[in-house]
């Protein structure tokens, strides 16, 4: 199972949210480099050896895109994981 990591950048990550990531069984995370959720769960993928592919937003992306430029990322994990899993 992959897992995207969507979420704010002053989230932090509590014990029990691990225990949750833990009980998904996940094989992969995709996550933006952002801080916050996306840091969190990063740790997390990576104390646990799971394979972590990352989809950073680039400087020109934010000036291009303003505030979407997060979403937009996010949507492009989501396509890349409903490909990776063949399209379900």
């Amino acid at each position: 199972m992959i897992v995207l990591a969507c979420g704010g950048r002053d989230y932090s990550m509590k014990p029990y949210d691990w225990l949750r990531l833990d009980a998904v069984g996940a094989t992969a995370l995709y996550e933006g480099e952002a801080d916050g959720a996306d840091l969190c769960a990063l740790g997390w993928a990576r104390s646990r050896g799971i394979l972590v592919r990352p989809f950073p937003v680039s400087r020109e992306e934010w000036a291009l895109h303003g505030d979407s430029a997060g979403p937009r990322r996010n949507a492009k994990m989501l396509a890349a994981a409903r490909e990776e899993a063949g399209g379900r």
